[in-house]
């Protein structure tokens, strides 16, 4: 019933205001396949809206969809996918994932070998890297490894958005020792031939 409710963009400030976030998250720990799937559509839907980000944040909904990733039903996953990508988007939830070091989800997913994680991960590291104080701290968490990883895949919006984070990585010189030293040189050279 949630997930239809949550098709119609005209229900989602009222579905996250009514707390139907909680039960999502709730939901989101069910083993039964098409549960986990509902669950997973609905969050996407109201992760769809701008105005509830943060609130969604604030109840769960990140860490459930990053658990709802783990589901055996690619449907499932790329649903899942669909909302971690507009979460992490929001200008202020992209500051809260890497102060909250909720940055371990991406990196996995930059490794995946689905194309739908591999985008996820590197359009979210090109947006954390847009704010300056959240660009030590992806460093310290070892994302540098995974963006280098992106800048060499095969998908050109993953190489565009995984060059992108690294070029805002390279823009602070406190961290540029650290990118020569994780290999940035090498993979750009291999990027632009």
């Amino acid at each position: 019933m949630l997930a239809n409710l949550s098709e119609l963009a005209e229900n989602h400030i009222a579905m996250v205001e009514d707390s139907a976030v909680v039960g999502l998250v709730t939901l989101s720990f069910s083993r039964n396949s098409e549960i986990q799937q509902d669950t997973a559509r609905a969050l996407a839907n109201l992760a769809s809206n701008q105005e509830a980000h943060v609130p969604m944040y604030k109840q769960g909904a990140f860490t459930s969809m990053v658990k709802l990733s783990e589901s055996d039903s690619d449907i499932t996953q790329k649903y899942a996918s669909m909302g971690i990508r507009f979460l992490s988007a929001d200008t202020e939830v992209r500051v809260l994932l890497v102060a909250h070091q909720k940055v371990e989800p991406f990196i996995k997913m930059a490794a995946s070998l689905l194309v739908d994680y591999r985008r996820t991960a590197a359009v979210s590291f090109a947006s954390f890297t847009l704010h300056e104080t959240s660009k030590p701290l992806l460093v310290q968490a070892g994302a540098v490894s995974a963006m280098l990883a992106l800048a060499v895949d095969d998908d050109l919006a993953i190489k565009r958005d995984a060059t992108f984070a690294l070029g805002n990585l390279s823009d602070t010189p406190d961290l540029q020792a650290d990118l020569v030293r994780e290999g940035v040189l090498k993979v750009m050279a291999n990027v632009a031939f």
